[in-house]
């Protein structure tokens, strides 16, 4: 495939039969709402993805507090985390 300049593309595109013309508009619309929807897409599993971590972060502090009240944890600091895992 042959890499051209944008100027040399419109001379290409000015000497199609305007029949060409229009069928080459209509698939680089196509395509382009095909990007954008695939754009939009992707956004929306991300913005899905960081919803249920959220999700699973704020259920696990809620059962973190549950376990700290019934007495089956212990609240412990940063730092005496840190020195216990050493």
């Amino acid at each position: 495939m042959q890499t051209v300049t944008f100027d040399q593309a419109l001379d290409i595109f000015g000497t199609l039969p305007e029949h060409q013309q229009d069928s080459l508009l209509e698939i680089m619309q196509q395509r382009r709402a095909e990007a954008k929807r695939s754009s939009v897409q992707m956004t929306l599993e991300e913005d899905t993805s960081h919803e249920a971590w959220r999700e699973e972060v704020r259920l696990a502090g809620i059962e973190a507090q549950e376990a700290l009240a019934r007495g089956e944890l212990k609240a412990m600091s940063v730092a005496e985390i840190m020195r216990a895992a050493t």
